[in-house]
């Protein structure tokens, strides 16, 4: 596992948007952090309830803003989302009930693979929306 770091080329443009994109990656190399302190599962449970909820709150902000704007692909990305947040939470639930076996390192990968490509694939494909 590798720090993940906000790159000026993830700037989409709207500042809430990217304040959410920057706040997750604050989330996710804290957990990062975490696990290398060797962390008790309370500690990473937090950091984890607090990556759900950031992501939720900004899939329904960037879906409101998509809608208004009137975005091409809204129901795709809509379904794009909920898959992402069903496994996100699967992620959440499995580390509730076993979190001595819980691999933080599939969970970061799995955040920061998402991260990357959303940012980089669906909000390049969205910024002209988003920012008219």
């Amino acid at each position: 596992m590798a720090l993940f770091r906000w790159r000026e080329g993830m700037r989409v443009g709207v500042s809430r948007i990217d304040a959410d994109h920057q706040h997750l990656i604050v989330l996710l190399n804290r957990l990062h952090y975490l696990s290398l302190a060797g962390a008790d599962a309370v500690a990473r449970a937090t950091v984890i309830d607090s990556l759900v909820a950031c992501a939720e709150a900004h899939l329904q902000v960037e879906q409101a803003m998509m809608a208004k704007s009137g975005a091409i692909g809204l129901d795709r990305q809509r379904r794009a989302h909920q898959a992402f947040f069903e496994r996100l939470v699967h992620y959440r639930t499995r580390h509730r009930e076993r979190p001595e076996r819980f691999d933080v390192g599939a969970f970061y990968d799995f955040i920061a693979d998402w991260l990357l490509m959303h940012v980089m694939r669906d909000h390049t494909k969205l910024k002209a929306h988003f920012t008219a």
